[in-house]
């Protein structure tokens, strides 16, 4: 029993996944304490951060969050061409986070806001497009590559 005569309750324990919810800032996932917080900006606008107009899809499968994804508008099925000397897929989205050069590597972060996430920075060999290492972070890279000395700072 709370002081002002309520009596807490536990979600959790009423099977309470996910927070599902749309906001008009960004397109965002996390999970806090075995709770995952869904959020979606406009489809019709994105977000004030600068977030792509999504919609959000939520699978859940025997009471377990099993995926869920963003679908961004493919303008067109748009592809490089012309001058390129190859094209990699990093796994997540390029969306926010302009690249960093430095000894012929190409430094990428990627975002992505559903799950399971496959966001991070990608080392990408500049010459044959060979994606040389990945290091997965918890959440989207939303910032430009920058280098200082040996560190990548993302």
């Amino acid at each position: 029993m709370l002081s002002d005569g309520l009596t807490e309750t536990d979600l959790k324990e009423h099977n309470l996944l996910a927070w599902v919810f749309g906001h008009w800032h960004y397109n965002y996932l996390n999970e806090i304490g075995g709770i995952f917080n869904i959020t979606t900006s406009k489809p019709d606008g994105g977000g004030i951060d600068a977030s792509p107009a999504a919609v959000r899809s939520v699978v859940i499968v025997g009471g377990r969050l099993t995926a869920s994804h963003c679908h961004y508008n493919d303008f067109q099925g748009a592809r490089p061409n012309g001058g390129y000397k190859w094209s990699v897929s990093l796994g997540g989205n390029i969306l926010y986070s302009a690249p960093a050069w430095k000894d012929g590597i190409v430094y990428a972060g990627t975002s992505d806001d559903g799950w399971p996430k496959d966001c991070g920075v990608t080392a990408v060999h500049g010459e044959t497009g060979r994606v040389l290492w990945k290091y997965k972070t918890r959440n989207s890279v939303k910032s430009d590559i920058r280098m200082a000395g040996d560190t990548i700072i993302a």
